[in-house]
């Protein structure tokens, strides 16, 4: 025992290499603060981008309306997603990833107070479409005056490993769910 004792001892008092502890101590902790940094930074890149791309659409769709090739719910749908993600350059599969409610919005209802709904990328999922209904295959009738809410919500992946200790929610696939709203009304035209 007196042995262990001994070289313990000799151990304690030896000084060599005392700043290479301090040295990875402080880099690693520097790498993790950089790491979040670095993916924060991309995280509310991406949510900018598709408070963009849906801010574009709302105004494409205020101005210069629906087309009229897009006579049906699911084309109307389909026209705004395709606007969204053609303004949004940094989400990869934009179009496969998008989730795009459009809800009504009256004087008695208000806007929707309800939790967005995300794509659940471990199933399929159909996406909402809840536009005025077409009379006669003429949209412009069905639209006019009626203020829409739309609210768009993408699932993206972390870049890097150690983010998961971010204060972001995670759904079950280990994404984060960017959420952006906006709200037009059809003007007459």
């Amino acid at each position: 025992m007196t042995s262990f004792r001994k070289i313990a001892y000799r151990f304690s008092k030896d000084e060599a290499g005392v700043a290479s502890y301090e040295m990875v101590i402080a880099t690693t902790l520097f790498m993790f603060i950089f790491g979040w940094m670095l993916e924060t930074g991309f995280v509310l890149m991406r949510w900018a981008m598709l408070e963009h791309g849906l801010a574009t659409a709302a105004r494409d769709v205020r101005v210069n309306g629906i087309p009229a090739s897009a006579s049906t719910n699911a084309l109307a749908h389909d026209y705004i997603k395709q606007t969204i993600c053609s303004n949004i350059g940094i989400i990869q599969d934009c179009n496969e990833i998008l989730f795009l409610e459009l809800i009504p919005v009256d004087a008695i209802t208000g806007i929707p107070n309800t939790s967005a709904a995300c794509i659940d990328r471990t199933g399929p999922v159909d996406p909402l479409t809840d536009l005025p209904q077409v009379i006669d295959g003429d949209r412009s009738a069905a639209d006019i005056q009626q203020v829409m809410y739309m609210r768009a919500c993408v699932v993206v992946d972390t870049i890097l490993p150690t983010s998961m200790a971010m204060p972001f929610a995670y759904d079950n696939s280990g994404g984060i769910s960017l959420v952006s709203d906006n709200a037009y009304i059809n003007e007459p035209s």
